[in-house]
């Protein structure tokens, strides 16, 4: 329990303007902005990504032998209620490369049109999940 409250204080001075460097950060109007354009600031945004999915560590379990899907779960919660997104997990570890890998579909409004944006989320058995790609 300690350690969810750590990770939350972590993910609280990391979006907040005052307390972190904006270059190495992302503000949700940052976020929406790349994930409207993915330019050309794509590797910030992987960054950032990466930066939320870092302290969410595998626990595998027998009913979930990759220790990813609670994760998931709450890394698609986080970044939905911190910057006002639709979030949705499509899958978890269902796509079968080198590590499986899930999907994580954002929508969000732009000037009245819904974009819809796929993030393909690398689900390793042990590290932590990292972000593969950004589709359309």
């Amino acid at each position: 329990m300690k350690l969810i409250y750590l990770l939350t204080g972590v993910l609280i001075c990391c979006c907040s303007f005052s307390n972190c460097d904006k270059d190495d950060n992302f503000t949700c109007v940052e976020i929406n902005d790349g994930l409207t354009t993915l330019e050309p600031d794509s590797d910030k945004l992987t960054n950032y990504i990466n930066v939320l999915l870092s302290p969410l560590l595998p626990n595998p379990t027998a009913e979930d032998p990759i220790g990813h899907r609670e994760n998931l779960n709450t890394f698609a919660s986080r970044l939905g209620q911190d910057c006002d997104l639709e979030v949705l997990v499509e899958c978890y570890a269902c796509i079968y490369t080198l590590h499986a890998q899930s999907q994580v579909r954002i929508m969000l409004d732009s000037a009245g049109t819904t974009i819809s944006r796929t993030l393909g989320i690398w689900t390793p058995t042990d590290t932590v999940m990292t972000l593969q790609g950004i589709h359309q």
